[in-house]
């Protein structure tokens, strides 16, 4: 009886460097798409679809918490993953580790990339337009505007005079039915005919993305 040669050198070397990889650690790491807040990060799965988590760190070494990580973004490659990474500071140098959450552990090296700056400097864009008050009673009154908002923030009504924040009612400032450009907030416990000046304010998550201030808009209240 004889037997053939099955394997040649060259190919059994190349099974036994797949195998290795299929049991490495994730390789190949690439930052990309690299906006103010976010990131996608793309690499190798050594481990034939094994199941995988994206640590990131501060320059301190310090695990950042609170982000958000996408599932797998298909990239028409079995070999490779793609991960979006949401609710990071603009302008900051972080650091990616991806962990394999299914074979040991096992960890990639860091990659290090850094997020887009954002002007820190109060832009010609306002944050509102279109002002005009709805339902003006004694102690109420709602404010419609075209909303011209960075997402990542907060809008908030302002006396123009005592610079105080107006308060609102639970619902706070929402957007109009059916007018998606536009937002709407009920301002509570005014004081009865008296005369208000009030704009609309806006400040980023992260103190950085600054716009103009809208229009001042008067109105009074009813006795």
């Amino acid at each position: 009886m004889t037997y053939k040669k099955l394997y040649t050198l060259p190919l059994l070397l190349s099974i036994l460097t797949t195998f290795s990889f299929a049991q490495g650690e994730p390789t190949e790491l690439k930052a990309w798409n690299l906006k103010e807040t976010s990131v996608k990060i793309a690499f190798r799965d050594n481990l034939l679809r094994g199941g995988y988590k994206i640590n990131i760190m501060d320059e301190n070494g310090n695990q950042v918490t609170g982000l958000d990580e996408s599932p797998s973004i298909s990239n028409g490659s079995r070999d490779y993953i793609i991960r979006k990474i949401r609710g990071l500071k603009s302008g900051t140098n972080y650091q990616a580790i991806v962990v394999s959450t299914t074979q040991g552990r096992q960890t990639s090296e860091p990659l290090s990339f850094k997020t887009k700056g954002v002007s820190t400097q109060p832009t010609n864009k306002v944050i509102a337009t279109k002002l005009k008050t709805w339902g003006v009673r004694d102690t109420s009154a709602m404010i419609s505007f075209v909303n011209h908002a960075y997402p990542m923030g907060e809008i908030y009504f302002i006396n123009a005079d005592t610079k105080e924040r107006m308060t609102l009612n639970s619902k706070g400032i929402i957007p109009v039915p059916k007018h998606r450009r536009y937002s709407i907030g009920k301002m509570i416990d005014l004081v009865p005919n008296t005369t208000y000046r009030v704009k609309i304010m806006y400040i980023s998550i992260d103190d950085e993305w600054i716009l103009a201030p809208s229009k001042i808009i008067t109105f009074k209240t009813k006795e």
